[in-house]
């Protein structure tokens, strides 16, 4: 059968060996811990926030400024720069606010973290003026301020970093701005930097565009014109087909499909039985029974066998 261990805070002196109960545990002095399963008043060390020089000197409370992060012997030290603490006893410093710093140490007040410079901000903890950077939105400028980005450009993260135009596809209408709009589906926009909305051209007849587009593409059953200078589309003509979006050519209609009319994104198949004798096939009435087999088939929507 396992003995149960005094708990921490409290030893059992060896003498106490066969003992049936916890009473013999004694609990360490004031300020003072142990490990669980001590034996002796010698493992009653300071507890964390409280200094002592060995087992046996009294423990004091660390004063407002300083810390001790653990319990044993050893001295408080002062709080880091970029911390401070104002009470007594303490076994970690609070750490200075995002947008201050704090370069001293030893520090007992908020009071002492500095703020940062306008429309800069800093992480928690931060100890250096120079760990305050221009907050998002704003960039610095060439003698070290930090101004908002104006229209038309942005600044997404805290960094001491000019300000980037908006890419094409989007625009900034305000100042201090950390992201770009992007232009809406069905329009485009070709320019850097745009600052308003109306940057953002609409489509074309017969072209589209998703959501930030530099340009727009025919629709499907739409191709570019290649001989005009504006990006116009035209139908496929019959014979013809584009299953996708985009300025692509469009391809004839595979031997076995015909296409009767313009704009088409897919070809129809032959009836059973029959097939055309050429690609680009332009009406129903190309398609013909195989060889070997005999029959009517008509340019109507009724199909006759082969």
């Amino acid at each position: 059968i396992n003995c149960d261990l005094c708990e921490s805070g409290k030893y059992a002196a060896s003498t106490d060996a066969g003992a049936i109960s916890e009473d013999v545990c004694t609990s360490c002095p004031s300020a003072k811990t142990s490990d669980a399963g001590s034996w002796t008043s010698a493992n009653c060390q300071c507890k964390a926030g409280y200094s002592g020089l060995d087992a046996i000197s009294a423990c004091e409370a660390c004063l407002p400024g300083t810390f001790k992060a653990q319990h044993g012997i050893g001295p408080c030290i002062d709080c880091q720069p970029g911390t401070y603490q104002g009470l007594a006893g303490s076994s970690f410093c609070n750490q200075c606010p995002s947008a201050k710093f704090n370069p001293s140490r030893g520090n007992t007040s908020e009071s002492a973290c500095l703020q940062c410079r306008p429309n800069s901000n800093s992480s928690e903890g931060a100890s250096l003026a120079t760990d305050c950077r221009c907050s998002a939105g704003f960039g610095m400028t060439i003698d070290g301020r930090c101004e908002a980005c104006l229209p038309g450009t942005f600044k997404s993260q805290i960094a001491d970093e000019t300000c980037s135009d908006c890419p094409q596809g989007s625009y900034a209408a305000a100042e201090g701005q950390t992201a770009c709009v992007l232009c809406a589906e069905g329009t485009y926009s070709n320019v850097t930097g745009a600052a308003s909305p109306t940057s953002c051209i609409k489509c074309a007849n017969y072209s589209s565009s998703i959501e930030g587009a530099t340009a727009c593409q025919c629709n499907v059953g739409y191709t570019v014109l290649a001989d005009y200078s504006a990006h116009t589309c035209t139908a496929c003509l019959p014979g013809q087909y584009k299953d996708a979006l985009g300025d692509q050519a469009c391809a004839p209609c595979s031997i076995g499909t015909f296409s009767d009319s313009y704009g088409q994104s897919a070809c129809g198949s032959c009836p059973e039985l029959s097939s055309t004798s050429n690609a680009g096939a332009s009406q129903k009435s190309k398609c013909q029974c195989l060889a070997g087999y005999t029959g009517n088939v008509t340019q109507s929507n009724q199909t006759s066998s082969c």
